[in-house]
């Protein structure tokens, strides 16, 4: 293989071509002179040698030298040389840096692009009330004016401002009175006239349809002239007059593709359609049939499959390979490099079960889920769920499957016993609550005063005491349990 840095040339060769060129220029340019005569530089006619890397250009062609201060061929150059390198010329169409233009009700300033050349920057929204006309945002309202604003309708008539939707206008004129001339927006005597617009036919839009010119009126002074109308077909621009409306330049809800970017039509500010703002493709994108695309998608080897997350095929489309959709049959799962399975070798899945609990899974080398593990971590209770507790009692399990407080419990436990009154026990029922004080079997007693004995009583309280036992000595037991 011929080494690059030759262009083509083998070292030996070029030498033996350089000797021949200079033996020959020698003999032509130097004929009948002294044979040892030497010009600038080397022999007479010969070029200079160039140091290596250095850069020129040759009949509009980048040249670069080469080894042994040789210069390699010079490369065709498209746009314009410059210094040795190549510069690419501008689109005729492209932008003049810090030009204006509308875009639709915005506008957009020219800027200067990475390769020097104007390009369209970004849509810049107009404040509110305002409206793009001739590359500068402007009032929707034509002339503005404010309610009681006054203004000359013509040399005779004076009109006022008045409040109005969407915007504010100048009503019908006014007639001065006699011996008057309107002067600045108000009646005046001829002697008091002042000049009410700066300039000498200049041009203002009293509404869309309808202009006037500044002129010099029977007073000596400037004045606004009477409104004209314009004529069918017409709109009023400021410091124009009325001009032929606008034409449509595009078909509504048409797409193209400009400068790089997608432009959409629609309609502007006067009612025609026009080219909107210039949307640039993004990153490697460019525009095709009105539309980004990528220029040439991600490499991949044609045949490739992957999982991205489903699975995909590398195709040649378009002259580029990239990836495109392969489903997997039957609703299977892309796995490790494309194939088709329910899981990814190794992956591991879990889910909810029994009481706030969980169980897991893992996915075997061919794709499929094992089975579920034991259900692990489980609280006392199902979230939700209501139980007894206590003596008769509630409670609910809780999100985290634990039993929460005991609430409404009763006084006691079913079938639980309990003292009462003086003597007396009671019973619980099944409702938690307690049953009526008795005596039980009434064999209950108790020894009372001297000699006295005493049963408990059906309520559960002591009855009376009665003689009962025997006194020592000569007494007797009587009465309430008394020895005599």
């Amino acid at each position: 293989m011929i080494p690059a840095r030759g262009r083509g040339i083998l070292p030996g060769m070029r030498a033996l071509n350089l000797s021949f060129a200079l033996l020959g220029l020698v003999l032509t340019a130097c004929a009948g002179a002294d044979p040892v005569a030497e010009c600038d530089g080397g022999p007479c006619g010969a070029e200079p040698p160039c140091t290596e890397g250095e850069r020129r250009c040759l009949d509009n062609q980048p040249q670069t030298c080469i080894a042994d201060g040789v210069w390699g061929s010079p490369r065709p150059c498209d746009g314009t040389c410059r210094n040795g390198s190549c510069e690419v010329a501008c689109d005729p169409t492209s932008c003049l840096v810090g030009e204006t233009r509308c875009a639709l009700a915005d506008y957009q300033t020219c800027e200067q692009g990475a390769d020097g050349c104007g390009t369209w920057g970004p849509a810049t929204v107009c404040p509110e009330g305002q409206t793009c006309s001739d590359g500068a945002c402007q009032g929707d309202c034509g002339l503005a004016c404010q309610p009681g604003d006054t203004r000359c309708a013509s040399f005779e008539a004076v009109a006022r401002c008045v409040a109005g939707a969407p915007c504010a206008a100048f009503g019908q004129p006014e007639p001065c009175p006699a011996g008057t001339a309107c002067s600045d927006g108000a009646c005046r005597p001829p002697e008091d006239c002042v000049d009410a617009c700066p300039a000498d036919g200049r041009v203002v839009c009293l509404d869309a349809t309808r202009a006037q010119t500044c002129q010099v009126g029977p007073t000596g002074c400037r004045e606004w002239s009477a409104p004209v109308p314009c004529e069918p077909g017409e709109a009023c621009v400021a410091g124009t007059g009325c001009t032929q409306a606008c034409q449509d330049e595009c078909g509504e809800g048409e797409i193209r593709c400009q400068q790089g970017g997608v432009q959409q039509c629609g309609r502007g500010p006067a009612g025609c359609l026009a080219w909107g703002a210039i949307v640039a493709c993004g990153g490697t994108q460019t525009c095709e049939d009105g539309r980004c695309v990528e220029a040439c998608p991600e490499a991949c080897p044609v045949g490739a499959r992957r999982c991205s997350p489903d699975r995909q095929i590398c195709e040649a489309q378009g002259g580029c390979p990239q990836w495109v959709a392969d489903p997997c049959p039957g609703g299977a799962a892309c796995v490790g490099a494309g194939q088709c399975g329910d899981c990814a070798p190794g992956d591991t899945e879990s889910e909810a079960c029994g009481n706030c609990g969980s169980r897991t899974r893992t996915c075997d080398a061919s794709g499929r889920w094992g089975a579920w593990g034991n259900c692990g971590g489980q609280g006392e209770c199902r979230v939700d769920e209501v139980g007894a507790c206590g003596n008769c009692g509630r409670r609910t399990c809780n999100s985290r499957c634990q039993w929460g407080a005991c609430e409404g419990q009763g006084a006691c436990a079913p079938g639980s016993t309990g003292n009462c009154g003086q003597c007396g026990m009671r019973s619980c029922n099944a409702q938690c609550e307690w049953g009526a004080c008795n005596n039980g079997d009434g064999t209950t007693w108790r020894r009372c005063n001297d000699c006295g004995w005493q049963f408990c009583c059906p309520n559960g309280n002591w009855c009376n005491c009665d003689a009962h036992f025997a006194c020592g000595g000569n007494q007797s037991c009587v009465g309430a349990g008394i020895c005599q």
